[in-house]
């Protein structure tokens, strides 16, 4: 049923999909000031990781054909009938309008997602290059750095919901940096809540925060948070349905985590993950596995990437006085960093998901050290020059 895999018309059609979709990356890149020489750059390395991504699902197996497969009969793994839905069922959905209307094979719906994905990966990177252009960084490697890594690129190519969830968090930091954004900022919050609907919620809380103490104006300060409020009545009775939570009790969310738990026992490293204390389950969520654990050459290759995240963090914890010192404009992307990612080592998982998820908070927290990079706080001495 891998249809475009061999098939060398359906290849064709593929590069004319990748060719097609090369000039909306392009002018998104222009819209978020970044340079033509690295949006290019982040098109080829991202498809490049598609390409890996193929390679390595066609060899050992993974989700991405469970989708495709999935979007051609019209039923998921599980036996469901594909309809619109959140989480999986949207990925299922999405893929198989997607076949339906364009009778792509394998490769030419792998570079859609792909399409997806590098639009989030040049957001972002249009994001870092906005704080390279207001002085808060000057070594324009930086942002060759950042948009380079492989973590970043790898996860967010294939058929899945890393693609989306790459894109929300890119438009929510873009959002971020201006006070005007509301629209932006909701889309993000719809787009996670389409993908990962408990990582949209904390989002949705982050989006309440910023509106409510960054509005220019009594209205957009009583709006934004009421929007948000109502998203929130929503969204909470839909993943409590989704998590098969009674309700949002102590006992129902023990029971859980004691299920979550349970599952994963017998699924790669699963006992061992769960053997961990919490806070060590924390860690290993942003940088595991180490060059000490490392066993194949994706892992080792994760573990070098995993030493530079862990520089990126030490250096945030240093000049931010091990996170007391934050501009108050960045009080919510703190809180919403913190909130992914104590979640995701609470409730999860392995170091595989750990691997690819972690990429749901990774960007904010490598905007924030970036940010926090030239000074400790800009304002804070731009007042001292001032009363000199």
């Amino acid at each position: 049923m891998l249809r475009g895999v061999f098939d060398i018309y359906e290849l064709i059609v593929a590069g004319i999909v990748w060719i097609f979709l090369f000039v909306p990356v392009l002018l998104v890149g222009r819209a978020c000031h970044l340079s033509r020489a690295i949006t290019i750059f982040v098109y080829l390395w991202h498809t490049l990781c598609s390409f890996l991504m193929i390679s390595i699902v066609l060899n050992i197996g993974g989700d991405e054909i469970a989708y495709y497969e999935g979007a051609i009969s019209g039923i998921t793994f599980s036996g469901k009938y594909i309809d619109i839905g959140v989480g999986t069922m949207f990925i299922y959905w999405i893929t198989h309008v997607v076949i339906d209307f364009f009778d792509f094979g394998f490769i030419s719906t792998f570079m859609i997602f792909n399409f997806i994905g590098s639009v989030g990966v040049v957001i972002f990177g249009g994001v870092i290059s906005d704080l390279q252009r207001s002085g808060y960084f000057y070594d324009r490697a930086w942002i060759w750095a950042c948009v380079a890594l492989p973590g970043l690129s790898i996860w967010t190519t294939s058929i899945g919901k890393d693609a989306f969830s790459i894109l929300a968090i890119g438009l929510f930091l873009k959002g971020s940096m201006s006070p005007r954004s509301l629209p932006m900022l909701g889309l993000a919050v719809f787009l996670m809540f389409l993908v990962r609907p408990h990582i949209g919620i904390p989002m949705a809380l982050s989006m309440a925060i910023m509106t409510s103490k960054g509005g220019r104006t009594a209205v957009s300060g009583v709006i934004g948070p009421a929007v948000v409020a109502v998203i929130l009545l929503v969204m909470l009775p839909i993943l409590t349905q989704r998590l098969g939570l009674v309700d949002l009790s102590n006992d129902s969310l023990t029971d859980y985590v004691s299920r979550q738990g349970g599952s994963v026992l017998n699924r790669d490293d699963g006992a061992f993950w769960y053997s961990q204390p919490l806070p060590v389950r924390w860690m290993m969520t942003a940088f595991y596995p180490t060059i000490l654990s490392a066993s194949g050459f994706m892992e080792f290759g994760v573990a070098l990437e995993n030493i530079v995240l862990m520089g990126f963090f030490g250096f945030l914890l240093w000049r931010t006085r091990f996170m007391t010192r934050f501009q108050r404009e960045d009080l919510h992307l703190v809180l919403l960093m913190l909130g992914i990612w104590i979640m995701l080592g609470s409730l999860m998982y392995n170091s595989g998901l750990a691997a690819r998820q972690k990429w749901m908070f990774m960007p904010i927290m490598l905007y924030l050290a970036l940010k926090y990079s030239n000074s400790v706080n800009r304002r804070e001495q731009a007042a001292i020059s001032f009363k000199c």
